[in-house]
């Protein structure tokens, strides 16, 4: 019995460790796109990219996929502006999308919000798209 129980702890403790082995090597392929070009594109490319950079699993794109295990995410930022041209506000649409599902969603603030509204967009993305995945 104990020869028994020794080898049903060896096997679970193999299998877990193969389990982790390759959670830590699997990689998601990100590719980000800001079509639309103004004065907020380069910025908010850098920090969304800065953000994803902090995943580990996270493998940046320069090629548009949508191949089993990649992912996009477009994002169009849009300063609001009064008609003399002061801006009040930006408002950052953005889509998630893989070969199965695509998720978009609005984010508003005021022109100071813009780094933060930027970096809430990454956990968002993280908890619909790949953390699901992961748990595969």
């Amino acid at each position: 019995m104990k020869k028994r129980n020794l080898i049903l702890a060896s096997l679970g403790i193999l299998l877990f460790v193969c389990h982790a082995v390759n959670s830590a090597d699997r990689q998601f392929s990100v590719f980000v796109s800001v079509p639309i070009k103004n004065e907020l594109t380069d910025h908010v490319k850098k920090i969304v990219i800065r953000e994803l950079q902090e995943l580990p699993d996270i493998k940046l794109e320069d090629n548009l996929s949508l191949e089993e295990g990649h992912y996009v995410i477009s994002i169009i930022a849009e300063p609001i502006k009064l008609p003399n041209r002061v801006a009040i506000g930006v408002a950052i649409s953005y889509v998630f999308q893989d070969s199965q599902q695509i998720a978009h969603g609005l984010l508003t603030g005021s022109p100071e919000d813009l780094e933060n509204l930027c970096e809430q967009l990454v956990p968002m993305f993280d908890f619909k798209f790949i953390e699901p995945n992961r748990r595969k």
